[in-house]
């Protein structure tokens, strides 16, 4: 049931990211060639749609943990949503501090959220060097 769970996560999450880099390069060619605000905003939008990644996960694991009861996090909880979001951003950039961890089951959800988070993180900073490389004139690069 976790792998299920966990893959639905990760579809789920390839959705929202490609939804928002879709509106995002849409937005792109519509700007001002060059824009470093353009830039600054392409990244804020990224980091919004990883942080609502990160949510996503964090509510499986708040419902894996009190509705479902496929696991717990253990460690330094208090057990509010502030932990779930901790643990769930820590899982996704795949840093791993260890001072809250997941147990029963939903380490293989924590584990699939480690593995997509990581292509998420590749695939936004690929679309950045797309953005400088086909929006950025060198002009601009050079003063960079």
């Amino acid at each position: 049931m976790a792998w299920v769970i966990g893959l639905v996560l990760c579809a789920i999450t390839i959705a929202i990211h490609h939804e928002f880099m879709r509106v995002l390069g849409r937005a792109i060619r519509k700007s001002r060639k060059g824009s470093r605000l353009g830039l600054v905003a392409a990244v804020m939008v990224l980091v919004v749609a990883h942080v609502l990644e990160v949510y996503l996960f964090a509510g499986a694991f708040y419902l894996g943990e009190n509705w479902i009861e496929i696991g717990s996090l253990q460690g330094e909880v208090s057990g509010d949503l502030n932990d779930y979001a901790y643990f769930s951003a820590v899982s996704y950039t795949s840093v791993g501090y260890g001072d809250v961890f997941a147990t029963g089951y939903l380490r293989i959800i924590a584990g699939l959220e480690a593995l997509i988070g990581l292509l998420m993180i590749a695939w936004s900073g690929a679309f950045t060097v797309y953005f400088m490389q086909h929006h950025w004139s060198d002009d601009v690069l050079t003063d960079v």
